[in-house]
């Protein structure tokens, strides 16, 4: 539509047009979809954003937060001089000690499965390799066979 082709808002033959339509009545149908629609939107206060709440909710809001916030600080300070200093050499010795002790086992572990890889593992992916060869050719030419058969009995 051209733009200077437009009715204008103030337009009087415009409103005229308009008055003369008369009112319109929705559909019976829409306005139950509508009233859902509305119901919907109607959440409780707590379930919306922060943003959207009253604001002596928000005030309060904030005002807690920082009465929590201030009761850390405060307790924290209070709190803070009364612990001791903790020895961690001396907390986490005998931690680290026995895992130590497992990485020890653990590197004997894949010492003997290595060895046990190169004396045993060459052969047998020998013979899966193989196998998995025998059973390629049996099927790749049970598969030409049957197609073979197949191409005979339909030609």
């Amino acid at each position: 539509m051209n733009p200077h082709n437009r009715p204008r808002p103030d337009d009087p033959e415009l409103h005229r047009s308009l008055r003369e339509l008369g009112m319109l009545k929705a559909p019976e149908s829409l306005i139950p979809g509508v009233l859902a629609a509305i119901a919907r939107r109607q959440t409780a206060w707590y379930r919306r954003p922060a943003t959207s709440w009253p604001h002596t909710l928000q005030l309060a809001f904030v005002v807690g937060a920082l009465a929590i916030l201030t009761g850390t600080v405060v307790l924290g300070a209070h709190l803070l001089p009364t612990f001791q200093p903790i020895d961690l050499r001396g907390l986490l010795a005998e931690p680290v000690s026995r895992i130590l002790a497992l990485l020890g086992t653990l590197e004997t572990l894949l010492e003997a499965g290595t060895l046990i890889g190169r004396v045993a593992v060459g052969p047998a992916l020998f013979l899966i390799a193989a196998a998995a060869s025998v059973f390629y050719l049996a099927l790749f030419g049970l598969g030409t066979a049957i197609w073979r058969a197949t191409r005979q009995i339909a030609g």
